[in-house]
C-alpha cells in the first residue's frame, strides 16, 4: 500500500512516512506512542536470549526517549540543565581544546581516516566533558557507544544483545564510579542513573559523530576551508554543519507505535501498527544507501528535521552543532589542502555516517 508520503513496507512489517510536513505531523501526535522497545526490539529476540540480556532491556525501558507523557517530561527536565545555552557557551574553550588536539594530531600525521581520528573522538570527549567523565577513554566510549547502536538497528541478533549487555555491564561498573560525575549525581537510583547516562552516552556519540564525519566530507568536497577559516565569528562554520544536517540526517529514522488508528494524509494506520518516522525525507527501509558524491553547496536551513521534533525532539541539538562547528573550524584553519581518498558509509539505516573517511 503506498500513498503520496506513506507506504506500507510488508518485509518490515511497519509503515513509513517520508514527506516532510507529515513527519511533522507524526511527531507531534499523541496517537503515535515512543514506547516502541517492546514492538521494534524485544519481539525480535529468542526468549532465552531476552532473560540473558534482561538488565539491558530493563535499562531501555527506562530510557526517557522512549517514554511518553509525564514520565517522559520528568526524566527529560531532569537533565535539561545540561544541556541549556550558558552551559553549552561554559563548555566552548573545552570544546575548541577538544577539536584542536584532535585535528592537530590528524594534521601532524598527514591525513589519514578522519573518523577514529577526529569524528569519534570529538564527540566522545565532548559528551564525556559535559557529563564530567574526562577520566574514561574515549576509544571505550565509543565501544560502549557502538555496541548499543548496533544492537537497536539490528535487535534480531543475539550476539548484538550480548554485545550491548557486555557494554552495558562495563559501562555501569566504570561511569557510576566517577565521584562527581552526572551519573553519580543525577537524581533517582543507580538503575534510573545508569538508564540516564547509557541514553545521553549512546545517543551523543554516534549520531554526533556521524554529523562530524558528514560535515567535514562536505567541507572538503565543496572546498569551503578558506571560507570558514577567514570567518572569526564562526557562522561559515555553522553554516557548513546546519547544510550537513539538512542533506545528510545522522538518524535515518524514529520508531512509533500507533495507539488507535491515525490518518497521515490519505493513508489511514491501523491501531498497533509499527511506523517509523523518516528524519531525511528518503525512505531509508527501500534505500539505505548513502551518496557517493556530495551536493553542492548552498544556502543552510534550519527547518530540517534532523533533530526530529515535537516533544521528543533531540535534548542534545546543542551540544552536537557546538562540537560540529567547533571541529569544522578547526579542521579548516590545520587542514585547508585536503582531498577525498576513501568514503565508505557505516552499514547501519538507522545511525548514520561514514564508517571511513580517509583524506589525502
Amino acid at each position: 500500500m503506498n500513498f503520496p508520503g506513506v507506504r506500507y513496507d510488508e518485509t518490515f512489517d511497519c509503515w513509513v512516512v517520508t514527506d516532510p510536513e507529515l513527519v511533522r505531523r507524526a511527531l507531534r501526535d499523541p496517537a503515535l506512542s515512543a514506547q516502541t522497545l517492546e514492538a521494534a526490539t524485544v519481539a525480535f529476540l529468542p526468549p532465552e536470549v531476552r532473560a540473558e540480556c534482561a538488565p539491558l532491556l530493563d535499562t531501555l525501558r527506562r530510557w526517557f526517549v522512549t517514554l511518553d507523557g509525564e514520565p517522559h517530561r520528568e526524566r527529560r527536565q531532569a537533565v535539561a540543565h545540561l544541556f541549556a545555552t550558558r552551559r553549552i557557551r561554559e563548555l566552548d574553550d573545552v570544546l575548541t581544546g577538544i577539536a584542536d588536539a584532535a585535528v592537530g594530531r590528524c594534521a601532524a600525521a598527514g591525513g589519514g581516516d578522519v573518523v577514529p581520528a577526529i569524528a569519534d573522538v570529538v564527540a566522545a570527549r565532548g559528551i564525556a566533558a559535559m557529563l564530567d567523565l574526562d577520566g574514561v577513554a574515549h576509544e571505550r566510549l565509543n565501544d560502549w557507544a557502538r555496541a548499543v547502536s548496533e544492537f537497536l538497528a539490528t535487535s534480531y541478533r543475539p550476539d548484538r544483545a550480548r554485545a550491548a549487555q557486555t557494554a552495558l555491564d562495563e559501562m555501569a561498573a566504570s561511569v557510576l564510579a566517577v565521584p562527581g560525575a552526572m551519573p553519580t549525581v543525577a537524581p533517582g537510583d543507580p538503575a534510573e542513573r545508569l538508564a540516564t547516562a547509557s541514553m545521553l552516552l549512546f545517543g551523543g556519540m554516534e549520531t554526533t559523530s556521524g554529523l562530524v564525519g558528514f560535515a567535514l566530507w562536505y567541507l572538503v568536497a565543496n572546498g569551503l576551508s578558506e571560507r570558514v577559516a577567514a570567518d572569526p565569528s564562526g557562522a561559515e562554520a555553522d553554516a557548513v554543519v546546519e547544510r550537513a544536517l539538512e542533506l545528510f540526517a545522522p538518524v535515518g529514522h524514529v520508531a512509533r507505535l500507533a495507539l488507535r488508528p491515525v490518518r497521515l494524509g490519505d493513508a489511514e494506520i491501523p491501531a498497533g501498527a509499527l511506523v517509523m518516522v523518516a528524519l531525511h525525507g528518503e525512505d531509508v527501509l527501500a534505500a539505505p544507501g548513502m551518496p557517493t558524491r556530495c551536493p553542492a553547496h548552498g544556502p543552510a536551513r534550519r527547518d530540517h528535521l534532523a533533530f526530529g521534533g515535537g516533544p521528543h525532539f533531540c535534548i542534545g541539538a546543542p551540544l552536537a552543532r557546538a562540537i560540529a562547528g567547533s571541529t569544522v573550524t578547526a579542521f579548516a584553519r590545520a587542514l585547508p589542502e585536503v582531498a577525498v581518498r576513501e568514503l565508505r558509509w557505516r552499514d547501519n539505516p538507522t545511525f548514520r555516517g561514514p564508517a571511513a573517511l580517509v583524506l589525502r
